[in-house]
C-alpha cells in the first residue's frame, strides 16, 4: 500500500461537546439562541485564523468574523457556514 493510501485510511476521533452561552444583557434572545460553544477533545484549527485550540464558538446561521481595525469593527470578507469553529479571540456577527 502506498503512503498516500495509508494516510487516507487514518481516521482521527474527535469528540465534541456543545454548550449554551450564559444569559448576557448585551445579547438579544435571538443571539443567545443561535450562539453555541464547542469544546473538542483535541485541538481544532479556527476557520478564520488557523489557531489550534480545544475551545471555540459558533453560530447556527451564516456569519462573519468582525476584525478590530484601528477602533472600528469591520466584517471579514468570508461568510462562514453554520457550526464553523471559531476561536474565542474573534467576534461573530450573523449575516443579515
Amino acid at each position: 500500500m502506498t503512503k498516500a493510501k495509508e494516510q487516507q485510511r487514518i481516521r482521527v476521533r474527535v469528540d465534541i461537546a456543545v454548550g449554551e452561552p450564559k444569559r448576557n444583557p448585551l445579547f438579544t434572545p435571538e443571539q443567545l439562541a443561535i450562539t453555541k460553544f464547542l469544546t473538542y477533545s483535541r485541538p481544532v484549527k479556527c476557520v478564520h485564523c488557523g489557531r489550534p485550540t480545544r475551545h471555540h464558538w459558533t453560530l447556527l446561521t451564516f456569519f462573519r468574523v468582525m476584525e478590530a481595525v484601528l477602533v472600528v469593527l469591520t466584517p471579514s470578507e468570508t461568510a462562514y457556514p453554520p457550526l464553523s469553529p471559531v476561536c474565542r479571540k474573534h467576534i461573530l456577527k450573523p449575516e443579515e
